[in-house]
């Protein structure tokens, strides 16, 4: 499969995996994403144009240990993201994911296990502007943080 083929799945995985999450202030009962999480996320969309931005602690922080979403695993989407910062190395005119943007992030229906959904709005303005609402799973880890969890789907 070529990268400009899985682009979308990655955007949306990084996405997800950006999208991460918080919850609030109450861990019980996460309802809005975390300044940290939503501040962790901006910065990883807003910088998944470069190939350091793709392989960044911040953005691999977004990716929960336990993540899978229709069969991809934490290592097969750390495998796509440092695959896609090497192509970008590599060839100059390529460019990583430009004009993404991530708003509108709630996290809710929490359940005993930390999971959470997380929905949120992302925006491409690269050549023309188009939305899509996107919804995935979060999952509180032990040390407070929401990471993007995926549907848990082996395919």
């Amino acid at each position: 499969m070529s990268f400009q083929a899985v682009k979308p799945l990655l955007v949306a995985s990084l996405l997800a995996a950006l999208s991460a999450c918080g919850g609030s202030d109450n861990n019980s009962n996460p309802t809005t994403p975390t300044s940290d999480f939503n501040s962790n996320l901006q910065t990883s969309v807003a910088t998944a144009a470069t190939s350091a931005g793709l392989t960044s602690a911040t953005t691999t922080d977004l990716i929960d240990a336990a993540y899978k979403d229709s069969g991809n695993t934490r290592t097969t989407q750390l495998a796509y993201l440092q695959a896609e910062a090497t192509a970008i190395t590599a060839n100059t005119d390529l460019s990583g994911f430009v004009g993404y943007t991530v708003s509108n992030v709630q996290i809710s229906n929490c359940d005993s296990n930390n999971v959470c959904t997380m929905t949120a709005t992302l925006t491409n303005t690269d050549a023309d502007t188009t939305t899509a609402d996107i919804t995935t799973k979060v999952k509180q880890g032990t040390d407070g943080k929401y990471r993007l969890y995926g549907d848990q789907l082996s395919a």
